[in-house]
């Protein structure tokens, strides 16, 4: 499967392959996942990181305590949402002020919350 062109249309990727170049071609493949080796994938920027390589990650204060893990990045149109579990869940803004320090190597997401945001 080879990929031709794609463009965003609101909160979706739509994905031109090569060789399906109808909507009813196209729905065999509905729902399908796509895998891209590691060694395939872009280049990202330092303070980037693929979806994959922040969920599971531990999440913890600066000062150390345990919040839980991320269990999904959740895209709302402005800021990425850190969707943890742990006690509760938790929605931490995944911004650089909130989150200094994130650690793909050693799975673990350090956070400086801004009072409030974990007593919701």
């Amino acid at each position: 499967m080879r990929i031709e062109d794609f463009r965003f249309q609101n909160d979706r990727l739509l994905l031109k392959i090569e060789g399906i170049d109808s909507v009813d071609s196209a729905e065999r493949l509905r729902d399908a996942e796509i895998c891209v080796l590691e060694s395939d994938a872009v280049a990202l920027e330092e303070d980037e990181f693929f979806d994959w390589q922040l969920t599971g990650c531990r999440v913890e204060t600066l000062e150390g305590a345990p919040l839980g893990s991320v269990r999904e990045i959740m895209r709302t149109g402005g800021t990425e949402l850190l969707v943890v579990d742990g006690e509760r869940e938790l929605l931490i803004p995944f911004v650089d002020s909130i989150c200094p320090v994130v650690d793909v190597q050693n799975r673990i997401i350090r956070v400086d919350p801004p009072e409030g945001l974990l007593e919701f």
